[in-house]
């Protein structure tokens, strides 16, 4: 159960960064990376200080850094928005050279 919630906030966060990004909005704010005690809360990592018992030593990771490193913060990245309006943005330092297939499903 504490899994589902913590793939719960993931996909929330997810899917707010990428409506950001699809409206080609800049600057994301990661608000709470790091939780020192290993919980369910809204932190992507948990990593603790050694001195305390009971805490993680060494940054484990929550489903939500894992959506970070693939998808939401990678280099390249491709959202859409309302109306079919789609970006592909490339913040690499070198061009991107690729194809890009988009499909869509309508969920009414």
């Amino acid at each position: 159960q504490l899994y589902h919630c913590m793939l719960g906030s993931a996909l929330h966060m997810k899917g707010d960064i990428e409506t950001r990004r699809s409206r080609n909005e800049l600057g994301h704010l990661v608000w709470q990376l790091n939780e020192i005690w290993p919980t369910g809360g809204w932190g992507s990592l948990e990593y603790g200080n050694p001195s305390y018992p009971g805490q993680i030593v060494g940054g484990r990771w929550k489903p939500l850094h894992y959506f970070y490193k693939a998808s939401v913060f990678a280099d390249v990245m491709a959202t859409c928005g309302l109306g079919g309006l789609c970006y592909i943005r490339n913040d690499a330092s070198h061009p991107f050279h690729g194809n890009m297939k988009i499909s869509s499903i309508n969920i009414n």
